[in-house]
């Protein structure tokens, strides 16, 4: 495996203008890594073109979008037949520090797990972009390692052992849930640690927050019935299988997205709960065989 230390893997999308911000960070880091994978996930010709003019990136295209987990699931594939030790993984919206890598690759010499940078919002760069225990901005974050803790797919140091003893994200999630999936199945194994490096830094639009306090549209919003549905999947990952802790947790998360439907300024009150309980059932049977079209196909005829 010698010459061979580091693979970045970015998964993109029709995003063009963040891909090249992106890819222009990664070779700009400090350490730079070995190889820059990109998988274009069925984007518009432009994104390839633009991908195939550029020295030091292997474009790794997909006919059509297979969705998130499908899409670094090929890329950690690639990295990892093609002997890398460690696969840095990030989405195209995110735009790793010039010193990320390094700082990351720096941290806990000779450990074997996952190591991610801090993910912090991609405009003011002192809030955290994403939920992270107790904590809303680097400076509440007192210790070099935040223990535990990782937010795949944006800045995170995969060791290729974790692909050995785990395998691989679950394709069959799609969208939405696959990465927290992933991050409990690594977690509860018991053969690895994860942590955060405080000082490496990692850029990334704001989360949201929860769609469904808002105004969604239900037949329009086609995602949420995957939120939904992977939601089982997720925990049972973090519990370990057991499908009483996962279905107890599951049933209070449904009956919350029930409660906000008919307690908050919603329309389509009636229709949103269906949406809600057909994904119950289907995460609950693990039927994972619905495509994005036949969802879009089911919710027009709510």
């Amino acid at each position: 495996m010698k010459g061979k230390k580091v693979a970045a893997v970015v998964l993109t999308y029709n995003r063009l203008a963040l891909l090249k911000e992106c890819v222009a960070a990664i070779k700009s880091q400090t350490t730079p890594p070995d190889a820059i994978l990109v998988i274009d996930n069925g984007s518009e010709e432009d994104t390839g073109s633009w991908l195939r003019s550029q020295e030091g990136v292997t474009l790794i295209h997909l006919v059509q979008n297979v969705g998130p987990a499908a899409g670094i699931k090929k890329g950690l594939q690639e990295a990892y037949e093609s002997g890398y030790e460690w696969i840095w993984v990030m989405d195209d919206d995110g735009l790793p520090h010039h010193q990320a890598l390094e700082k990351l690759i720096r941290a806990r010499p000779g450990f074997t797990g996952a190591k991610n940078s801090l993910v912090l919002d991609k405009t003011d760069r002192r809030t955290l972009a994403f939920k992270l225990l107790q904590f809303k901005t680097v400076d509440d974050i007192q210790s070099e390692y935040v223990e535990d803790e990782i937010m795949p797919w944006n800045g995170t140091l995969f060791h290729r052992s974790i692909i050995e003893k785990i395998g691989y994200p679950k394709t069959e999630l799609f969208l939405w849930g696959e990465e927290t999936e992933y991050y409990h199945r690594i977690k509860k194994s018991g053969f690895f640690k994860l942590f955060t490096v405080r000082d490496s830094w990692h850029f990334h639009p704001r989360n949201a927050g929860f769609f469904y306090k808002g105004g969604w549209d239900v037949k329009t919003h086609w995602r949420a019935y995957f939120f939904v549905r992977n939601k089982y999947a997720v925990y049972l990952a973090k519990y370990k299988q057991n499908r009483i802790y996962a279905g107890l947790y599951y049933l209070f998360f449904t009956a919350s997205m029930v409660y906000f439907i008919l307690f908050h300024p919603h329309k389509q009150k009636i229709k949103k709960i269906d949406l809600t309980l057909l994904a119950m059932k289907d995460g609950i049977r693990k039927d994972y065989k619905k495509s994005s079209a036949e969802v879009v196909e089911i919710l027009q005829k709510l």
